[in-house]
C-alpha cells in the first residue's frame, strides 16, 4: 500500500494554487473596467474570478506556511551554508540592494495610477463614465467607488 506523503501533498497544493492564483490574477488585471459592460472568460464572470483568486490565494498562503514549517531544517541549513560560503560576495550584495532601492524609488515616483498607463484619472473621457477617478476599474477602492 502506498503511504500518504504530507510534504509532497503540501508542495503539490502550493504549486497548483500558485498557478491558479497567477492565472486568475492575470485575468482580473486584463479585464475591462465595469463601464465596458459584463464580460465572461471561459464562461465565468468577474465576481467568480475575483472570489476564486482570493480563496485560492489564501489556500496558497496557508500551504506556503505549512511548506516552510515542514522544511524548516532544510531551509535553515541551506541559508546557513550559503551565508558561510558566500560572505565574500560584497559586490553582489551591493548590486542587489541598489536594484531594490531603485525599484522602491521608481514605484514611489509613479504614484498610484492605473497599471494600463492612463494614470490616476483613467483613459480620456473617463470622467464622463461611472466610477471615480481614484478607482478607474470600479472595484470599490477609491473615493466614491462604483455606483
Amino acid at each position: 500500500m502506498v503511504r500518504f506523503r504530507f510534504r509532497g501533498f503540501v508542495s503539490l497544493v502550493l504549486s497548483v494554487s500558485f498557478l491558479v492564483a497567477a492565472v486568475s490574477g492575470l485575468v482580473l488585471w486584463l479585464a475591462p473596467p465595469p463601464q465596458a459592460g459584463g464580460w465572461l472568460i471561459l464562461g465565468i464572470g468577474k465576481g467568480v474570478w475575483k472570489n476564486a483568486h482570493i480563496y485560492v490565494s489564501l489556500l496558497m498562503l496557508t500551504a506556503g506556511v505549512c511548506h516552510f514549517v515542514l522544511n524548516w531544517s532544510v531551509f535553515w541549513s541551506y541559508v546557513w551554508d550559503r551565508a558561510v560560503k558566500r560572505m565574500n560576495q560584497k559586490w553582489e550584495l551591493a548590486l542587489a540592494l541598489a536594484i531594490l532601492v531603485a525599484v522602491a524609488v521608481a514605484s514611489s515616483l509613479g504614484g498610484h495610477g492605473d497599471h494600463h498607463g492612463f494614470g490616476p484619472k483613467g483613459p480620456p473621457g473617463f470622467a464622463d463614465q461611472k466610477g471615480s477617478p481614484g478607482d478607474p476599474k470600479g472595484m470599490g477602492f477609491g473615493p466614491g467607488g462604483p455606483d
